[in-house]
């Protein structure tokens, strides 16, 4: 898929048309299918006072999703991560918004650490 979603979705074989039209038949409906229970998930706690760890992460997954795709709006690139738009800027909200989010997953990493697998800083 392209547009906006295009970061939830990213291919797994960017130089291989046929391939990667192979992977997305094979997977995509999970991707969609997990991502929709994860949802469903923070729907089902928005009045619940504390989380447990599953619903914490489906919170974690869903509120990253939702940072992914505003960047992708904003066109957020490396060089944007830091820098602040002028406040005259129509977007200055929405990088606003942005940042709160980045900040918010960041705490639910730090609330969940102890419950995330490892994984590897670099190729094994």
């Amino acid at each position: 898929p392209g547009g906006t979603l295009a970061r939830l979705f990213p291919p797994a074989f960017p130089d291989d048309p046929e391939a990667e039209a192979s992977y997305a038949d094979l997977v995509r409906e999970d991707l969609v299918d997990g991502r929709r229970e994860r949802l469903d998930l923070v729907l089902a706690s928005l009045d619940e006072p504390e989380l447990d760890d599953a619903r914490a992460l489906a919170w974690m997954t869903v509120l990253n999703d939702l940072r992914l795709t505003l960047g992708t709006l904003l066109d957020v690139s490396e060089d944007d991560a830091l820098g602040r738009p002028d406040d005259d800027d129509p977007d200055a909200f929405r990088w606003a918004v942005y940042g709160w989010l980045g900040w918010l997953v960041g705490e639910l990493v730090e609330a969940l650490e102890d419950t995330l697998p490892d994984v590897a800083d670099g190729p094994a």
